[in-house]
């Protein structure tokens, strides 16, 4: 009896895939050129890369936001050697926070959250009802990342950064905007043509 073996060529085509995306070639170019390219490589597009899970305690770690669009930014958090994790929010909104030195600064921080929380208060109780009738808050996203906010307030975990004054910390975010997030530019950049959908998961 014979038997015919079925070649996987998924490896060897994922391969040809990632060579391309962080080239600065175009599909002409690839081997079989764009159509035959494109057949072998499309079904990558519908992979969305997870971030992993770390569990590791670091004493210094970047975050920085890459935007592809006007509402549309991946928050990147690394530390000196590897990528840690990812994650897709509309804005990067974390500018109060460096003015936070002090436990006294900290406090006022979170009077400021307070009285955010006073003046859409209005806002966030709105609700919404869904395909089956159910209720539900309109921002909640919004409201469930606010309650983290606060849950580490209660924990006393939000500015644990205060008490290790004697710990060197970068002044800058060099590591992550002219490391990991000029790569990523620099790959957009050379497939200009791609989607907000394909940027989006090339970033991922």
């Amino acid at each position: 009896m014979a038997f015919t073996v079925k070649i996987n060529n998924l490896s060897k085509e994922l391969t040809l895939f990632l060579n391309w995306l962080f080239s600065i070639d175009i599909q002409a170019n690839m081997p079989g050129k764009s159509r035959t390219f494109r057949c072998k490589t499309v079904k990558f597009w519908s992979i969305w890369p997870l971030p992993p899970k770390v569990e590791e305690v670091h004493d210094v770690v970047y975050l920085d936001g890459i935007y592809l669009a006007r509402n549309l930014c991946v928050l990147i958090c690394c530390n000196d050697t590897h990528v840690l994790g990812w994650y897709v929010c509309r804005y990067e909104h974390a500018k109060a926070l460096f003015n936070v030195k002090t436990m006294d600064q900290a406090f006022i921080w979170i009077n400021e959250l307070s009285a955010w929380r006073m003046t859409y208060s209005d806002f966030l109780r709105e609700m919404t009802v869904d395909e089956f009738e159910n209720k539900c808050f309109t921002h909640e996203r919004l409201l469930k990342a606010e309650s983290s906010i606060w849950r580490m307030i209660r924990q006393q975990t939000l500015f644990t950064f205060l008490e290790y004054i004697d710990i060197t910390v970068p002044t800058t975010n060099n590591r992550i905007e002219g490391g990991v997030n000029a790569q990523l530019r620099s790959m957009l950049r050379a497939h200009r043509g791609l989607t907000l959908e394909r940027r989006l998961k090339a970033v991922y």
